[in-house]
């Protein structure tokens, strides 16, 4: 539960660090094109997130999950599932 919540706080953090332009561009990109962001929010991830301090990093380790590529783009598909639902939320469907 944790990690769940430390994933959340992270996508928030994202949320806030990127203005509407830099949001809108991202959901723009959609699933097929996410990968456009390995450089972007990727490199900050693994640079600055994915550290051996951080439980969000040894949750994938426990995982099996050790490349840190793979991490930043499950955490960059998460975020953008995280943006689009509360997309959808926002529009009270």
């Amino acid at each position: 539960m944790k990690a769940e919540k430390e994933t959340e706080d992270l996508y928030c953090l994202l949320e806030s660090a990127l203005d509407n332009e830099g949001l809108d561009e991202f959901l723009k990109c959609g699933t097929d094109e996410i990968w456009k962001n390995h450089f972007g929010i990727g490199l900050w991830l693994r640079n600055n997130v994915l550290t051996c301090d951080n439980s969000i990093y040894r949750s994938f380790i426990r995982q099996g999950i050790t490349d840190k590529d793979e991490m930043s783009a499950i955490i960059i598909e998460g975020f953008y599932w995280y943006l689009k639902s509360k997309e959808i939320n926002d529009k009270n469907y």
